[in-house]
């Protein structure tokens, strides 16, 4: 009676294919944000050991992750050389840890039409 209408799925049927497999790549993902001047995280697709060595040593704190992951799974969290340089980087994507809850929204013509709390298993900081 309110007016307000709500939809759960896995994936919106407010976005094309297009847009859904853009989502599903993180580093393309955050790409879009960063070039359409959108809130983002620092985060890098490094093309070398130097490159990661050098943005952990900006961040302190990293999360490793794949670029196209699902459900936290083979997700690091990095704050060491040694561990950066025991993890394979190929296919993945390197974002700053930002201690917190993830909330996503769904944000259609300027406003946000739905709120989401991601909770995929085992929380990312038992990895």
């Amino acid at each position: 009676d309110s007016g307000e209408q709500y939809f759960n799925g896995e994936f919106s049927n407010l976005n094309s294919q297009v847009s859904s497999s853009l989502a599903r790549n993180k580093y393309l993902t955050r790409l879009i944000l960063e070039r359409n001047g959108m809130p983002n995280i620092p985060f890098i697709r490094p093309k070398s050991i130097n490159e990661a060595m050098d943005f952990l040593d900006t961040q302190q704190k990293i999360i490793v992750k794949p670029l196209r992951g699902a459900g936290a799974t083979d997700i690091r969290i990095v704050d060491t050389i040694e561990q950066l340089t025991a993890t394979n980087l190929s296919g993945k994507i390197l974002e700053k840890y930002i201690l917190g809850k993830e909330i996503r929204y769904l944000v259609l013509n300027d406003s946000v039409v739905a709120v989401h709390e991601s909770r995929y298993g085992t929380s990312v900081e038992k990895h």
